[in-house]
């Protein structure tokens, strides 16, 4: 009798652990779904010519958005973070970037889901400088970004290492794609294209403190670009 008690009662601890476990599971939208959103909006703002907002508006915008009571949970929980977070991302990409309020946050940040877990994604970025299509093609145009945007502004990430709630970081960046051999001005021969970085907080703590490489990052992070011949985004690889 002891024996069987000892069974069931470790049956119902095996069960409330799961129970458990299942609560930490992400139950947000897929990263995916946000990492296409923004890429709408920035291709819109090329199209629409909009304007980027200043650093200090968006910090203004975050402490707006902190008064409202439709402000999403999890950024209510890391205020403090996220605003220490903000005040120091002042450029993406060595001030190659500009922000743009393309997120119904006013703030172009949001939190999803990536493997089951929390991804924090930034988007709102636009990279400053037009790509040439005559050169490059789409997967070169988004390892530019990549390179000289995405990568350097990883470390903007930091003070966000100390919230539990976040297991995996995107960074996306908006930029224009444009024939060379045409008027500048002319919106015909433009587009607005888009490419994201989805990585680990384990990899990306790595990655600040020097213990990894870009060429590591590559093989370890998850990349997906937009562009006028696809339909959503897609999954690439950067080398």
């Amino acid at each position: 009798m002891k024996k069987q008690l000892l069974t069931l009662l470790v049956a119902l601890t095996t069960l409330h652990t799961i129970g458990q476990t299942k609560k930490v599971i992400s139950k947000l939208p897929p990263v995916t779904n946000g990492i296409e959103r923004d890429a709408l909006n920035t291709s819109m703002a090329v199209l629409t010519r909009g304007k980027p907002i200043s650093y200090e508006a968006s910090i203004e915008l975050f402490n707006d958005i902190l008064s409202k009571p439709n402000t999403p949970a999890l950024i209510k929980k890391n205020k403090i973070l996220l605003s220490e977070y903000l005040k120091g991302s002042t450029y993406f990409g060595e001030s190659q970037s500009d922000r743009y309020n393309t997120s119904d946050t006013d703030v172009a940040f949001d939190f999803y889901s990536f493997n089951n877990q929390n991804v924090f994604l930034q988007g709102g970025i636009m990279f400053k400088y037009s790509l040439n299509t005559l050169k490059l093609n789409a997967d070169e145009r988004a390892a530019t970004v990549v390179k000289e945007s995405l990568l350097p502004g990883l470390a903007n990430f930091r003070p966000l290492l100390a919230s539990p709630d976040i297991s995996y970081f995107c960074l996306v960046s908006g930029y224009i794609a444009r024939d060379f051999s045409e008027d500048e001005d002319s919106i015909a021969y433009k587009d607005g294209e888009s490419v994201a970085i989805v990585i680990s907080k384990a990899n990306l703590k790595k990655y600040i403190n020097a213990e990894i490489t870009d060429d590591e990052v590559f093989k370890l992070a998850s990349f997906y670009n937009a562009n006028k011949s696809t339909k959503g985004i897609r999954k690439i690889t950067i080398k």
